[in-house]
């Protein structure tokens, strides 16, 4: 396999991993508006990104 697509599957992985652990802590230690905020944000900017990976991998051939 290519590395790149092993690395494109990590991150996504890890990242759903690190989405879920920290709304569990949210959850858990009713954080502050501005926790949740960045929250959001990150979810966000992590799912474009994974969005955008899945594609280009494909158009890259696998």
């Amino acid at each position: 396999m290519d590395l790149i697509f092993l690395l494109s599957i990590g991150f996504i992985l890890v990242g759903f991993a690190a989405v879920i652990l920290a709304k569990s802590r949210i959850e858990k230690q009713q954080g502050s508006t501005s926790l949740k905020v960045w929250w959001i944000v990150g979810t966000t900017v992590w799912g474009v990104i994974s969005i955008t990976l899945i594609p280009w991998l494909f158009n890259r051939g696998l």
